[in-house]
């Protein structure tokens, strides 16, 4: 996916996006709100939506890879992906699914 000469794809792990934040500052602020979440719901099933680009950074924090990893983790569009939590112990049970858009005909 990465194209010659675009830092977003090449090195997304270094860019600050205009207005924006790092990976690193979005990291610490999306990890520290799932922990609170499922802390404070221990035991519960939770649904939290997101955009691909917090879902990827979700799924880079709990797999405890780098955020030069980025563009390893699939993420379409409405996919969902299952994660059980146990204290701050992530186990990923699915990943990437999109099978309930499979009905739908684009357009």
């Amino acid at each position: 996916m990465a194209r010659k000469g675009d830092a977003w794809y090449n090195t997304p792990h270094l860019v600050r996006i205009p207005g924006g934040e790092t990976l690193d500052a979005l990291r610490k602020r999306a990890m520290e709100t799932v922990e609170n979440i499922t802390s404070s719901h221990a035991g519960q099933v939770l649904v939290l939506v997101g955009h691909p680009v917090i879902n990827r950074i979700i799924l880079l924090g709990v797999l405890v890879l780098g955020n030069e990893r980025f563009w390893h983790i699939g993420q379409d569009v409405c996919a969902i992906n299952v994660l059980k939590a146990d204290a701050k112990d992530y186990t990923l049970e699915s990943l990437n699914n999109s099978c309930h858009l499979s009905s739908i005909s684009p357009a």
